[in-house]
């Protein structure tokens, strides 16, 4: 999925640094967002209803390589096309949800919702996200009626910065391609790669992210793994009162870190990445009222990998210290291999 970015400067490795920068500026400039609509929070979260319990997609958002789909925004229409066929009272608290083939933008996404369960208290759906007649992803999602609890515990928020003290990653990562250019900054050239991936990644999302230590981030040193990743996101869009759209946001959020908080220790040390894939996607929503305008914390970090498969979890807190959501996933990842000369 990552491929031809994460690749690009082992295969200019012949073209002097500067000039490879001013022309990645060019390609940079080439990947800003492009909403033609005035409208993307409808447009990218948004369903059209086709038959009964089936619902496609309006339009289709990709990752840097050409036309795949992103995966966060297949995880959150299933979400929302279950959400669709439960009660008002209901919200989703948790979905588990597998990816089995790469979507595309070239045709809409289905999904075709089953009622398994309707109780009083739980509603479970389960959703098959399908392309061209393949399916490309499954979901099952489990909701809840509001209730009172009986007693509350979570565990303490990690200290930070706050997110007024850090720059976004658009502008941060803008100012250090310019100190390279001047000759100002230095930087090998297995860092640059990284840098120009994530910098179009982020210019392509519906959110904004200011990384806790920019570094790490656009993995600028190195650094040991496991390690721990700390980004402040919130919406660049306006939500309304609509908690479907501040809960599709933290769904669509959840799935732009996890995988790389399980191979950028590793990536700051010389490992080259021919393939990162997410398997699967899971989400617990903690609380049933959200402000996805607001910064949140997003906390991501790597317990285990091995076998080319990485297990990383997350978490989302409020700015006042609130555990929002948790998330849970395991990624494939793949060697880059240099051929034998």
């Amino acid at each position: 999925m990552y491929l031809n970015i994460l690749n690009i400067g082992n295969k200019f490795s012949h073209i002097k640094c500067s000039t490879f920068l001013i022309n990645c500026s060019r390609f940079l400039s080439l990947n800003k967002v492009n909403e033609s609509s005035t409208d993307p929070i409808n447009d990218y979260f948004g369903l059209d209803k086709v038959a009964d319990d089936v619902y496609k997609t309006r339009r289709i958002r990709t990752r840097i390589s050409a036309n795949i789909a992103y995966g966060g925004q297949i995880f959150t229409n299933a979400i929302s096309a279950a959400e669709e066929t439960v009660k008002s009272e209901m919200f989703p608290h948790s979905c588990h949800s597998y990816f089995i083939k790469m979507a595309n933008d070239l045709s809409p996404i289905y999904f075709h919702v089953e009622k398994i369960r309707d109780g009083n208290s739980f509603a479970t759906r389960f959703v098959k996200a399908m392309q061209n007649n393949d399916i490309v992803a499954t979901a099952q999602v489990s909701f809840h009626k509001i209730e009172s609890t009986p007693f509350t515990h979570q565990e303490s928020m990690p200290v930070v910065s706050e997110p007024e003290s850090l720059s976004n990653t658009v502008d941060y990562g803008e100012s250090i391609i310019s100190l390279i250019e001047s000759g100002k900054k230095i930087i090998e050239s297995k860092y640059i790669n990284k840098l120009l991936h994530v910098l179009v990644s982020d210019r392509r999302h519906l959110f904004e992210t200011r990384p806790v230590d920019p570094e790490q981030h656009f993995c600028l040193k190195k650094y040991n793994p496991p390690l721990k990743h700390f980004i402040w996101v919130k919406s660049l869009f306006p939500l309304g009162n609509n908690q479907k759209f501040h809960r599709a946001m933290i769904n669509y959020i959840s799935d732009s870190s996890l995988a790389p908080s399980g191979y950028l220790g590793h990536l700051s040390n010389g490992f080259i990445p021919s393939m990162v894939v997410s398997l699967d996607h899971n989400i617990y929503i903690h609380y049933d009222k959200l402000n996805a305008e607001d910064w949140m914390l997003y906390e991501t970090y790597s317990t285990v990998a091995n076998n080319s498969r990485v297990m990383t979890h997350g978490k989302f807190w409020s700015r006042d210290g609130i555990l929002l959501a948790s998330t849970v996933q395991e990624c494939l990842v793949r060697e880059y291999l240099k051929s034998k000369k």
